[in-house]
């Protein structure tokens, strides 16, 4: 039975398989027809979603290349979709296809940290959260240096 269409969080602790389950939720998605900039895949890290988006890429490329490599991948990636209850059918045409319109949505595509979804949800509607002016989110040197400055202004 093919897995129903819906919201899922996938929890677990580090070393667990959030990636891998994140990746093939992914391509199950585009495998049922969902467009690219209609999937939303977040987790903690910058880190972590640019490794999630290169190894959905890098699946997709796998299983749509030419030869025992390509079709070795291919039948790795419809038993990936089987086991996750995804459509497990893929041919490499269809493969092939999915990876150009992923490419070619690239700049739409929402892989990303939820500190980034979060500021995109801000930057959409400061009026109604009551802010005003820009904003950045700082790590690192500066955020200790502004924490050491407001610190210091305060006390």
């Amino acid at each position: 039975m093919i897995r129903p269409i819906g919201h899922e969080v996938i929890r677990a602790s580090a070393g667990a398989g959030k990636t891998y389950q994140l990746v093939t939720r992914y391509v199950g998605l585009l495998a049922a027809g969902i467009p690219p900039e209609e999937i939303v895949a977040l987790t903690f890290s910058r880190k972590a979603a640019a490794e999630i988006l290169d190894k959905i890429v890098e699946r997709l490329a796998r299983g749509s290349a030419a030869g025992e490599a390509g079709a070795e991948a291919l039948r790795g990636l419809n038993r990936a979709l089987g086991e996750g209850g995804y459509r497990a059918d893929l041919e490499r045409p269809e493969v092939l296809a999915m990876l150009r319109r992923l490419l070619g949505q690239l700049h739409l595509c929402r892989v990303g940290s939820l500190d980034s979804f979060f500021v995109g949800v801000v930057r959409a509607f400061p009026f109604e959260l009551g802010l005003v002016g820009d904003f950045r989110i700082v790590e690192g040197y500066t955020a200790r240096r502004a924490r050491q400055e407001v610190l210091g202004r305060v006390l």
